[in-house]
């Protein structure tokens, strides 16, 4: 009888250091899987307001100042363009354990400005009208939990500055959840259109929720 027990003591051990090794695979793949490779090169770059305004040496905030890798656009006339939102798409996903849900705006409005080249750029969003498919999500992201809408009715990007070469980027004042941050983030310019994908630290704008990770994808597909 004690032979016995020691070998059902023995398989006990056994089976649970197997049942071990199945939740350290399992945790293994879902941390692989909500990997969203957010790197230095996809990630915006944000700065306070008031590091800004303190004339950090690297920040060049006149409006409309635009730096075009020594090509002269002096003699082109600038114009001033609505961009109509029918046509393009500002979008988000956030990010939980094993899972993401992606969302846009069916309300926005953008001014761009440009020569033979987008010299600025302004955008204001209606968070109210939250798009992800999903009403009860849309009235979550709606409430003091993130966007605060009753508090906080816009999201606004004013463009100071725009880069051109080997990888375009603007830089701006981003106002969301009544907090003003410079951010520059990577975008792709073609002649009838302007796109961009990366990632945003929302803690920075005092969006904090558990089980939601803080890197935010944004991305736009707009028609100018």
């Amino acid at each position: 009888m004690k032979k016995k027990n020691i070998v059902s003591g023995s398989k006990k051990i056994v089976f649970n250091k197997k049942l071990h090794y199945l939740f350290l695979i399992f945790f293994v793949v879902v941390a692989a899987c909500t990997n969203q490779n957010v790197t230095k090169e996809n990630s915006a770059v944000i700065t306070p307001v008031d590091t800004v305004a303190n004339g950090a040496d690297s920040i060049d905030s006149e409006a409309g100042t635009t730096q075009t890798d020594n090509v002269k656009t002096d003699n082109i006339k600038e114009i001033t363009e609505k961009i109509d939102s029918s046509k393009g798409t500002f979008g988000f996903e956030g990010f939980g354990p094993g899972k993401s849900h992606k969302g846009t705006f069916d309300e926005w409005s953008g001014v761009i400005h440009k020569t033979d080249r987008i010299t600025s750029v302004e955008f204001e969003i209606n968070p109210e009208t939250v798009n992800t498919g999903i009403e009860a999500l849309d009235n979550h992201l709606k409430s003091e939990d993130f966007f605060d809408v009753a508090k906080y009715p816009e999201i606004k990007f004013v463009s100071s500055k725009i880069k051109y070469g080997a990888q375009p980027t603007i830089t701006g004042i981003l106002t969301f959840r009544g907090q003003s941050n410079e951010i520059s983030f990577p975008f792709v310019p073609t002649e009838k259109r302007m796109t961009g994908d990366f990632f945003i630290d929302t803690e920075l704008y005092g969006m904090k929720y558990i089980g939601v990770k803080k890197d935010v994808r944004i991305f736009f597909d707009l028609e100018i």
